[in-house]
């Protein structure tokens, strides 16, 4: 566990700093694009937009799957609840 801690700690930190690297450069970066530094912006977004549909949608097909097999599990849960119940009383 002790190694796993580390791996997740040392995985932060490299995304911490790449997206450190990244802030400094943008900082440099827009001033330079002020002309253009809208439609740079819009088209950064759209990209991203566009590259994250993908994954947002295999997410929501993944919740809906554990959404319902989630109440499908409290459904047999119920049902063998009432049917224990009903042995206890009758006991």
């Amino acid at each position: 566990m002790n190694a796993d801690v580390r791996s997740i700690s040392t995985l932060a930190g490299i995304v911490n700093g790449t997206g450190s690297i990244a802030a400094a450069l943008i900082q440099v970066i827009i001033p330079l694009l002020k002309s253009v530094s809208f439609y740079v912006y819009f088209g950064l977004c759209l990209g991203a937009a566009i590259l994250l549909t993908s994954t947002a949608i295999e997410d929501i097909k993944a919740s809906k799957q554990n959404q319902n097999s989630s109440l499908v599990i409290h459904e047999e849960t119920e049902l063998e609840m009432r049917r224990s119940s009903r042995g206890s009383f009758h006991a």
